[in-house]
């Protein structure tokens, strides 16, 4: 009777935890973190990814005519990148309007809130300024945290 008891009890506290796994908290965090990911690879190192699950690749370059007009432009993002180099920050409002735009207890979406910041977006990419793809090793940040927060809740059992 005792070991019934147990395993019933054993059992609803999976079932809680299982829940608490699939949780919009779970996904607003890992999306947050998400968004970070890409913020560091493109602002901090000049980096996108070309297709989903890929290798990190260099941006592509600017043109000598963009290169020099941005070296006059008065609000420059502080990362702003120099010379021919890319990081798409000029100012920064494309990177930093991403922001979760669709969330639920199983999925994240990222998106922007100003449209024109989306259209910023389709140009760099059409440009072949590939940067909202994951890449492997980003991947495998999300899965290794998603599996942290899967032991911490687990644990509790």
């Amino acid at each position: 009777m005792a070991a019934k008891a147990d395993i019933n009890k054993f059992d609803k506290k999976m079932k809680n935890s299982l829940f608490k796994i699939t949780s919009r908290k779970q996904m607003k965090q890992l999306g947050n973190l998400t968004i970070g990911l890409i913020h560091d690879r493109t602002r901090n190192s000049g980096k996108g990814v070309g297709k989903p699950n890929g290798n990190r690749t260099t941006l592509k370059k600017v043109s000598k005519k963009y290169a020099k007009w941005r070296e006059t432009f008065k609000d420059k993002h502080p990362k702003a990148a120099s010379g021919l180099k890319s990081n798409l920050t000029l100012t920064g409002d494309m990177l930093d309007d991403m922001q979760l735009i669709d969330l639920s207890k199983s999925k994240f979406e990222i998106g922007y809130g100003d449209s024109d910041n989306q259209d910023k977006s389709d140009y760099q990419h059409a440009k072949g300024r590939r940067f909202l793809f994951l890449g492997r090793a980003e991947l495998k940040q999300l899965a290794l945290e998603f599996d942290k927060q899967v032991r911490k809740i687990t644990s509790k059992i």
